[in-house]
């Protein structure tokens, strides 16, 4: 079916012809513009022409294998259009966005279509792509049923897949189907070479100006392309050129989204609480007999691990995640540094006195890892300054003085740990470091922290900065960046590079959640692509629910009677390059690729 651009102010209709002669001079003088659009002044066709030439070009007989090559020959007219490219990168990309309307209840068969283009200002960090400007038009379309195909068209001679911030933003839109069809463009025509490329078309800055050349090109865009027509099994219709690069979906290209991908803030934070409920709930089901399992085992690792400072991480409570409350952890600092007062009088003793073999309860308190010290420190000054009119509490936070402190702190986690141990406390670590954002919590209920393991072991936690503008917002894998690329420095060849081993960002509810697109592009695009990567999924449900699903897994209401306000995750773990397949590659230095690797489901 013929698609109709939005708005169709400018897209003339034909009624039908009359029996007077008004009428056939209004249809004659239809005819003619619709065989010849009207340009502007600097000479390119404006939008709603462009979509109305190639919606007559649509019209004539054709395979229905060739609705494909008509998209894009629609999207780069619109690319030819755009006279002058995004002034830092001078690279155009444009998007159209195929939709479905359903109007009182009936599905239209009409294909509408809107159209974007992407921007850069001076701070390129606050870029907008082609296809969210085409996205965000979708807004004002309140009978929008669902996106039936994307067309994607490059000034490259290849076609070029969309950005991780372009795939993010297309997982979190409800009516982008994670099976639709992404279809990305060549700029030089298989059959025949010929090339629209932006170098080809354009000066030594990349605009297109308005020459001879230039204007036969756009004219020749939607005429047929003689290489291949006389092996044609159509010869009776007309052979478009061939831009057909590569065919995808949105599956393929975003996989492992997080939990919260299609999930508004209020739903989310519900989700996150009725884990955390049923987290407790499944802690607190043990039988005496696991309990005693578990405490025997927590004895037994501070019997056969030394602790030294470097090792400082290696604790009893290993095994399951606890939550400890403010005044207890003093007790258990202080009863510490006591301890360490008893060590260094027993020290003085004789030999024969001294009792190596027996272990005190205080001496297994000495399990406090360096990293939950600062947060206590960090915690009891926010309650303090809170509580305190000072200077320190403005109306955009407390900055306390522990924070000095907590950057100063080395952290390590025992290599003498099981993978599960190490998994747990750095999914422990990532959970904690949420509470740097606690006094932001209105700018948006959900928080997160993300913890890296590097091959040292050594960790390194950040938070993410909320912003009033949720655009300038710093996500918390971002505030690692330059932690792993600082120590991934080789110094001198008998140094080792120190690697990023294992990652994971958490909410303030302990889920695990994959980096988002700034961090897939930063561990992808910098060589960090075989850092592992822990995340929770659902255990029960389909990672890619159609969107009639999605519609009924919205009422929240009718699905917590039935489960009861269970929410089953599963762990796993992959390697960060699955978290980005087939990346974009303008310079051609990037492989792209479109198999994942492998997963581990990783079971507690």
């Amino acid at each position: 079916q013929p698609s109709q651009v939005v708005p169709p102010s400018s897209v003339v209709e034909v009624q039908g012809s009359g029996n007077n002669i008004a009428q056939k001079v209004r249809d004659h003088k239809t005819k003619q513009r619709m065989k010849k659009p009207a340009a502007d002044q600097d000479g390119f066709a404006p939008t709603n022409i462009i979509a109305h030439e190639w919606k007559r070009k649509m019209m004539d007989p054709h395979p229905r294998s060739h609705d494909d090559l008509l998209d894009i020959l629609l999207a780069h007219k619109y690319r030819l259009s755009l006279k002058s490219p995004p002034k830092q990168s001078g690279f155009r990309v444009v998007a159209v966005v195929f939709f479905s309307l359903v109007v009182n209840g009936v599905r239209r068969s009409e294909r509408y279509h809107v159209v974007g283009t992407n921007d850069e200002p001076h701070s390129i960090a606050g870029s907008i792509c082609a296809e969210r400007a085409a996205l965000m038009q979708l807004r004002f379309m309140p009978n929008l049923e669902s996106i039936t195909k994307i067309v994607i068209v490059t000034d490259d001679a290849d076609s070029v897949s969309p950005g991780m911030l372009c795939r993010e933003f297309m997982a979190s839109h409800d009516r982008v189907p994670w099976d639709v069809p992404i279809i990305l463009g060549r700029s030089v025509c298989k059959k025949c070479g010929l090339s629209i490329t932006g170098n080809a078309c354009g000066d030594s800055m990349s605009c297109f100006n308005d020459t001879e050349e230039f204007q036969e090109t756009q004219s020749n865009i939607f005429a047929m392309c003689s290489t291949g027509h006389e092996e044609s099994k159509y010869q009776q219709y007309t052979t478009p050129h061939d831009f057909l690069g590569t065919a995808t979906t949105l599956r393929e290209l975003f996989p492992y989204p997080s939990l919260y991908t299609r999930l508004s803030g209020r739903e989310a934070l519900q989700l996150g609480e009725r884990y955390l409920e049923s987290d407790q709930s499944n802690n607190n089901n043990f039988t005496p007999k696991k309990k005693k399992v578990l405490d025997t085992l927590n004895i037994l690792a501070d019997k056969n691990n030394d602790v030294s400072d470097d090792d400082a991480s290696t604790s009893a409570g290993s095994f399951r995640q606890e939550k400890f409350d403010l005044s207890m952890l003093t007790d258990i600092i202080e009863d510490e540094e006591a301890e360490n007062m008893d060590s260094d009088s027993r020290k003085k003793r004789p030999p024969d006195e001294r009792r190596s073999s027996f272990v005190s309860p205080s001496q297994m308190k000495n399990s406090m890892t360096h990293s939950l010290k600062t947060t206590i420190d960090f915690m009891r000054q926010i309650q303090e300054d809170a509580g305190n009119n000072t200077p320190k509490s403005t109306g955009l936070g407390v900055v306390p003085d522990s924070l000095d402190r907590l950057t100063a702190t080395k952290i390590r986690i025992s290599s003498r740990l099981k993978p599960s141990q190490r998994r747990e406390k750095l999914l422990k670590m990532a959970t904690e470091a949420t509470v740097y954002e606690s006094h932001q919590r209105n700018a948006h209920p959900i928080r997160y922290g993300a913890a890296v393991l590097f091959s040292d072991n050594t960790v390194s936690i950040a938070s993410q900065k909320v912003a009033i503008e949720y655009g300038c917002t710093l996500d918390a894998v971002g505030q690692l960046a330059s932690i792993i690329d600082r120590k991934a420095l080789q110094i001198d060849e008998q140094t080792p590079a120190v690697r990023p081993i294992l990652l994971v960002q958490c909410d303030q509810f302990g889920i695990a959640h994959p980096p988002f697109a700034q961090g897939r592009a930063f561990l992808t695009e910098r060589g960090y692509g075989d850092c592992k990567i822990l995340l929770h999924q659902q255990r029960q449900s389909r990672p890619y629910p159609t969107i009639m699903e999605e519609k009924s897994m919205r009422d929240f209401d009718e699905e917590e009677k039935k489960e009861d306000g269970k929410v089953d995750l599963r762990l796993i773990e992959v390697d960060a390059n699955s978290l980005a397949p087939s990346p974009p590659d303008i310079f051609g230095v990037v492989k792209a690729t479109k198999t994942h690797s492998s997963t581990l489901q990783i079971q507690f």
